[in-house]
């Protein structure tokens, strides 16, 4: 109440300024969260996992068979052949490494802008009620409906600016849970 009754709804200005703050933030805010979840693609993710499942392949321990002897007990492939193969792999499999690294760093981000949109969600629905309260004494006071209408709408553009942070803490989530599975793809 002591916040409602701060807001002047006959001055147009006070009106417009309400809330006005936290909008401009979440409008920043989002394009920047945005921004990094675009970042985000998944047909790479994909090609790497491919890439680390032909290199674990490829450094088989068996070789082909040649002779009847080894076809029938199946022979070990020289340990040359399987060093080089190795070696050969180490560089994607590190790559595969240094990916599933940028996955648990952008994972750690996406909780840092969940938890900010968080702040900015809760600061909207305090807003929300304070504007309820203003409008409700106004109405009490028999101010202008003009003045009310105003501030209902100023009220509403703050709902509808909620409404939005509840959609990007959906996508924040659904964008981290793609990167979870793919890190536990990656690490299986």
């Amino acid at each position: 109440e002591a916040m409602a009754a701060r807001v002047d709804i006959r001055d147009n200005a006070a009106v417009m300024g309400f809330g006005a703050r936290a909008q401009k933030e979440m409008g920043t805010f989002s394009d920047i969260a945005l921004e990094q979840m675009l970042r985000q693609d998944i047909k790479p993710l994909e090609s790497v996992m491919q890439t680390l499942a032909e290199q674990i392949k490829s450094c088989s321990f068996t070789a082909q068979a040649k002779g009847l002897f080894r076809r029938v007990f199946g022979g070990a492939a020289p340990l040359a052949e399987v060093q080089a193969a190795y070696e050969k792999a180490i560089p994607r499999i590190n790559a595969c490494a240094d990916e599933m690294t940028d996955l648990m760093r952008d994972s750690a981000l996406l909780d840092r802008l969940y938890e900010r949109n968080e702040g900015l969600y809760r600061e909207l629905c305090s807003l929300i009620v304070v504007g309820d309260e203003v409008i409700a004494q106004a109405r009490a006071r028999g101010d202008k409906e003009q003045d009310i209408a105003r501030m209902e709408r100023r009220v509403q553009d703050l709902r509808i600016t909620q409404a939005a942070s509840t959609q990007l803490a959906a996508q924040i989530r659904a964008v981290q849970a793609s990167d979870e599975l793919t890190c536990s793809r990656l690490q299986a």
